[in-house]
């Protein structure tokens, strides 16, 4: 396993790892050998041993089975899957049998300790990985997992507007009560996309929203949970998706600071694991695309320097 140079926390050079994976490992495999690698570890430019860091046997175990062209790589865990909750907290969860990569990311990035997320990003779509017990009986259960992440920095944009409707509770013990009731008076053409709590208030990002805001209008008169309610109609919803996002340093800022200098009204921003959702006003949501497709660019260029 070949690495750079930053001890503790390495990141693996693929291509020479793939290189040295084809003349030490192939050869081997076709001998029928069973090599046995150490994880965790790696080799620096100037051969000095490198670690991957937290979850680095997991790292290690992706490359090398993408440096080989796997089918599947398999963890053996104290697990027997990945689980509908923490077996530790939560009493009879369920095995998942199968995940998508991105459905794993969230859930492992969230604190599931399962698989290491950064082992994740470097999972190829033509890879299954596959997370089963040390008492199972055979290879072939557990949770599979299969496509890929989504590595680089993307941007994209939702093709239909949204409304942007806010609740002022009229305590801030109500709020629970109104979340609850939300759901109840959804028509069923209506989507919600997203939701913000402030103190006092909720904030809905919905799709369809007309029937919602007058359902919403007459809860509020019917059973006096809510001071008001306010409207505002075509906001566009820009996506910044890349996978390990949350751990770069200032990427909000990096994302919002060119609509700040254009003066483009900002109506909210949501970050949910990989994603940042920015909310502005309809008419702006080309020109907000370009700026920031070109700060992106930019930070992503400063990055590899």
């Amino acid at each position: 396993m070949y690495t750079d140079s930053v001890f503790g926390s390495a990141n693996v050079d693929l291509e020479g790892t793939e290189k040295a994976t084809t003349e030490k490992l192939l050869p081997l495999l076709k001998k029928k050998y069973v090599p046995v690698v150490a994880g965790f570890l790696g080799l620096s430019p100037d051969g000095k041993v490198t670690t991957l860091g937290r979850g680095g046997s997991d790292v290690s175990a992706v490359i090398l089975g993408r440096c080989l062209d796997a089918d599947e790589v398999i963890f053996v865990k104290d697990v027997e899957g990945v689980f509908s909750a923490d077996p530790k907290k939560i009493i009879n969860p369920q095995k998942i049998d199968f995940l998508e990569a991105e459905e794993a990311y969230s859930l492992v990035s969230a604190g599931a300790q399962v698989i290491h997320p950064k082992a994740l990003m470097y999972k190829q779509n033509s890879m299954n990985l596959r997370v089963v017990g040390f008492n199972a009986h055979n290879l072939l259960g557990g949770t599979l997992i299969t496509g890929e992440v989504q590595t680089d920095l993307k941007v994209q944009s939702r093709p239909i507007p949204l409304s942007m409707i806010t609740l002022v509770a009229l305590r801030d013990d109500s709020l629970n009560v109104i979340l609850s009731l939300i759901t109840d008076v959804l028509p069923s053409n209506s989507k919600i996309i997203g939701i913000a709590l402030t103190s006092g208030s909720i904030l809905l990002y919905v799709e369809n929203a007309s029937k919602l805001v007058l359902s919403l209008h007459e809860m509020i008169k019917n059973q006096g949970l809510a001071k008001a309610i306010h409207c505002i109609d075509s906001v566009a919803m820009i996506d910044v998706l890349g996978c390990n996002l949350e751990q770069i340093p200032g990427v909000v800022d990096v994302v919002i600071s060119p609509l700040a200098k254009e003066e483009i009204n900002l109506y909210g921003v949501l970050t949910i694991s990989s994603t940042i959702k920015i909310f502005i006003p309809w008419n702006e949501k080309e020109t907000a695309l370009s700026l920031i497709n070109e700060q992106l660019n930019k930070f992503k260029n400063q990055e590899k320097k």
